[in-house]
C-alpha cells in the first residue's frame, strides 16, 4: 500500500488502515469501493451529529423545507444507490 494515497487515515491508523485496505485489495473491491464506503461513512457521521445535535438545540433555522425535512438526503441528489444504514434515523 502507498501511504501517500490516504495520507490522513494511513497516518492515524497505520498498521490498521494498512490491513484494512490490503484486505479490499486481495478482495477485489479496489480503491473505488473503499472511497465509496469511506466517504458514506462521514456521511453519516455528519448526520448522526447533526440528529444528536437537533435533540438539544432544535433543527437547525433553514432545516423546514430542505430537501433532508422531505426524507432527501445528498446521495439521492446525486442519482447514487447507496445503501443505507437503517434503524437510527435523523431528527
Amino acid at each position: 500500500m502507498c501511504p501517500h494515497e490516504y495520507p490522513g487515515l494511513y497516518d492515524s491508523y497505520g498498521a490498521d488502515f494498512e490491513a484494512f485496505y490490503t484486505k479490499y485489495e486481495t478482495e477485489g473491491k479496489g480503491k473505488k469501493q473503499l472511497n465509496k464506503e469511506i466517504f458514506e461513512t462521514l456521511y453519516y457521521a455528519s448526520m448522526t451529529a447533526s440528529k444528536d445535535l437537533a435533540k438539544v438545540d432544535g433543527a437547525y433555522e433553514s432545516y423546514d423545507g430542505s430537501p433532508v425535512s422531505q426524507g432527501i438526503f445528498q446521495y439521492d441528489m446525486w442519482g447514487l444507490v447507496l445503501q443505507v444504514i437503517v434503524g437510527n434515523g435523523i431528527s
